[in-house]
C-alpha cells in the first residue's frame, strides 16, 4: 500500500514538472499588414519596424530562446542589415509581450495570384523559466504593383469595371478586351523597377467560358504606369450563369520580391429564347474577272445558340445592286446543333467592277433576324488577254488584289484590295538600219541641191556684169 501511495506521488510529481515546463500562447502570430511599408525604400534602408502583441499564460520573465529563419535570405544576425529579420521582445507585462520585427526587402506582397499575403519568415521559441514556447512567425507587407485603371470593351459597351464588379447581359460566343493600365507605386526615390510584369485573365472554378489569357508587360519603372491589353472570347457552347473572372497582375523587384493585384469580377451569361447565331462565312473566290467564269459559292454556317429548338430557321443572303436574293428556310435546330449550307452566286455579264456586299442574314423559327453579317466579292474588269504584247522589253505587270475581309454586324465599311490590273504593254517605235540610210540619202540630195542653186545664182551674177 505504501509502494501504490508514492508511485502516485511521483507520478504526480512527474506531471507537475511536464506541465510545468510548457508555455501556451497561439501558435502563430502576423507583424505588419497589407498596408505595412518594407525596408527597401526607407530613409536609412533598414529601419522599418513592425511590432504585434503576443499573450502568454505566464507572469515569468519571458525571454527568445531561439530563431530560426523560414529562409536563408532571413538572416537574422545580431547585427541590422539588408533582409534581416532582427526578431526582439520590444515591452512585456504580466505574460504580454510585443514582438518587433524588420520587415524585410525580400518579403513578398502576394502570392502567385496576386493575392495578399502573410508569408512565414522564422520559428521562435520563447522561454519563461523552465518552460518553452515554439511560434511561427508570419509577416505581411504592402504591394508596390497595382491596377491603376482597368476599362472592359464589349461590343460598342466602354466601362471602367473595379474589383467585385458583375459584367451582365453577356451572351455565348461574345468577345471584348480587357485594358489594363498597371502602375509602379514606388516612390521615384527609391530606383526600384519591377520587372516581369505580367496581366492575366482567367476563368475560375469552371472552364465553361474558356478564358485563359496572359500578356507579358516587361519592367516598369519606379513611379511609372504602362498598359497592356487582353482580348477574350466568350465560347459559343458557354450555358447560362454567373462565372468568376480573375484579373490578375504580378511582378518582381529589384529584390525578388514579389508585388501584384487581384479583381475578381463576375460574367452573367444569360441566352435569348430564340437565338439563332453565324458562325462562319466563306465565299469561293472571293474575286472574279468578268471575262472568266462569273459564278462563286458562298458558304454559310449557323448555330442554335438559345434556349429553344428551332423548327423552321432560315439563312437569307441578298444583294440589292447585283439583284439577288436566296433563302434556305425550314432548317431544323436542336439546342446546340448547327448546320452548314451552300448558295451559288452568278454576277451578270453586265455588272460594273467594284466590291459587292453581300448581307447574310441568320432568322429563327418566329422570323425575326438574330444575327447579320456582311461579306464582300471584288469583282474587276473585263480584261482581254490576246491584248497583251510579249514584244517589247518594257511590259508592266501590276499584282492581283489581295483577301477580302468579312465585316461584322457593326462593321462601317468593307476592307479590300485594289481592283486587278492586267498587263499594261508599253511598246516604242522600231527604227531599222534601212529608215537610217533613207534619212542620209534625202540630207545629200538636200545639199546638192542648194549646191546647184548656189551655182546658178553665181553664173547668173556674172553674165549681168559683164
Amino acid at each position: 500500500m505504501k509502494k501504490l501511495f508514492m508511485l502516485c506521488i511521483a507520478l504526480i510529481a512527474i506531471l507537475s514538472i511536464s506541465f510545468a515546463s510548457a508555455l501556451s500562447t497561439d501558435a502563430t502570430v502576423v507583424i505588419g499588414s497589407d498596408s505595412q511599408a518594407a525596408s527597401d525604400y526607407d530613409d536609412d534602408h533598414y529601419g522599418v519596424y513592425a511590432t504585434r502583441s503576443l499573450a502568454f499564460d505566464t507572469n515569468d520573465t519571458i525571454s527568445i530562446q531561439s530563431i530560426s529563419p523560414s529562409s536563408s535570405y532571413y538572416n537574422d544576425a545580431d547585427n541590422v542589415g539588408e533582409n534581416n529579420l532582427n526578431l526582439s521582445i520590444d515591452s512585456q507585462s504580466n505574460g504580454v509581450i510585443s514582438l518587433k520585427g524588420r520587415i524585410p526587402e525580400r518579403l513578398s506582397a502576394v502570392d502567385a495570384n496576386g493575392l495578399p499575403t502573410a508569408f512565414k519568415v522564422a520559428d521562435v521559441i520563447f522561454a519563461a523559466g523552465s518552460a518553452t514556447a515554439t511560434v511561427e512567425v508570419y509577416m505581411q507587407r504592402e504591394s508596390k504593383l497595382e491596377f491603376n485603371k482597368i476599362i472592359l470593351v464589349n461590343e460598342d459597351n466602354e466601362e471602367k469595371i473595379s474589383n467585385g464588379e458583375e459584367i451582365d447581359e453577356l451572351k455565348p460566343g461574345d468577345s471584348g478586351t480587357v485594358e489594363f493600365k498597371v502602375e509602379n507605386t514606388y516612390p521615384s526615390r527609391t530606383n526600384i523597377e519591377i520587372d516581369d510584369v505580367e496581366v492575366e485573365m482567367r476563368e475560375t472554378g469552371s472552364d465553361e467560358l474558356d478564358i485563359d489569357e496572359s500578356e507579358s508587360m516587361g519592367t516598369i519603372e519606379e513611379d511609372d504606369t504602362a498598359t497592356e491589353t487582353i482580348s477574350y472570347d466568350i465560347d459559343d457552347n458557354a450555358d447560362e450563369g454567373s462565372y468568376d473572372i480573375l484579373l490578375i497582375v504580378t511582378g518582381e523587384d529589384d529584390y525578388g520580391a514579389l508585388h501584384g493585384e487581384q479583381y475578381k469580377i463576375e460574367f452573367t451569361i444569360e441566352k435569348e429564347k430564340d437565338d439563332v447565331s453565324l458562325e462562319r462565312l466563306d465565299l469561293n473566290p472571293d474575286s472574279i474577272n468578268l471575262c472568266d467564269d462569273r459564278t462563286v459559292t458562298l458558304t454559310v454556317s449557323i448555330e442554335n445558340v438559345g434556349e429553344n429548338d428551332q423548327d423552321g430557321a432560315e439563312i437569307v443572303v441578298e444583294n440589292n445592286e447585283l439583284n439577288y436574293y436566296n433563302k434556305v428556310d425550314n432548317i431544323e435546330l436542336d439546342e446546340g446543333d448547327a448546320t452548314t449550307k451552300r448558295f451559288t452566286i452568278t454576277v451578270p455579264e453586265s455588272a460594273n467592277a467594284g466590291a459587292y456586299r453581300f448581307l447574310v442574314s441568320a432568322k429563327n423559327e418566329d422570323g425575326d433576324v438574330t444575327d447579320s453579317q456582311t461579306i464582300a466579292l471584288l469583282v474587276n474588269s473585263c480584261i482581254d488577254s490576246n491584248t497583251n504584247s510579249n514584244t517589247g522589253n518594257n511590259n508592266q505587270q501590276i499584282g492581283s488584289a489581295g483577301n477580302v475581309q468579312v465585316i461584322g454586324p457593326q462593321g462601317s465599311g468593307v476592307t479590300t484590295a485594289q481592283p486587278i490590273a492586267g498587263n499594261i504593254d508599253f511598246t516604242g517605235s522600231s527604227n531599222s538600219k534601212e529608215d537610217d540610210s533613207d534619212i542620209i540619202s534625202l540630207a545629200l540630195l538636200i545639199v546638192l541641191f542648194i549646191v546647184v542653186l548656189m551655182g546658178i545664182l553665181l553664173l547668173i551674177y556674172f553674165l549681168i556684169k559683164k
